[in-house]
């Protein structure tokens, strides 16, 4: 930025920025001694409501679980299907027995290897 230092409109002179600098801390103090000397902080609002906040979380929890329909009692398989290993896939068989890795095409489409 200090190559384009020409094409600025704001003033090099640093009395003019003492000056700002001078009005808006007079301006702003007044306001933050008020806001420190009140003992509240942004959160105060909130903090004020949080007891009723968690009581009405608590009261929708419950009333979504009181509307819930029942599960049927159906038995789950010990193990998920999609966790347990294929005892009757022939692709699987051939990759674990093969001596060589199958090719990609093997693996891909598994009957375009065998001869018919």
């Amino acid at each position: 930025m200090s190559e384009n230092r020409g094409l600025s409109r704001l003033p090099d002179d640093p009395d003019y920025w003492e000056r700002l600098e001078a009005r808006v801390l007079e301006t702003a103090t007044p306001r933050l001694r008020a806001a420190a000397g009140s003992g509240r902080n942004a959160w105060t609002p909130l903090a004020e409501r949080a007891g009723a906040l968690t009581g009405l979380a608590v009261a929708a929890t419950i009333v979504a679980m009181l509307l819930v329909p029942a599960r049927p009692n159906a038995t789950s398989p010990a193990v998920p299907a999609l966790l347990r290993i294929p005892h009757d896939d022939p692709t699987l068989a051939a990759f674990l027995t093969s001596p060589a890795p199958p090719s990609v095409v093997a693996l891909v489409l598994p009957d375009a290897g065998r001869p018919r």
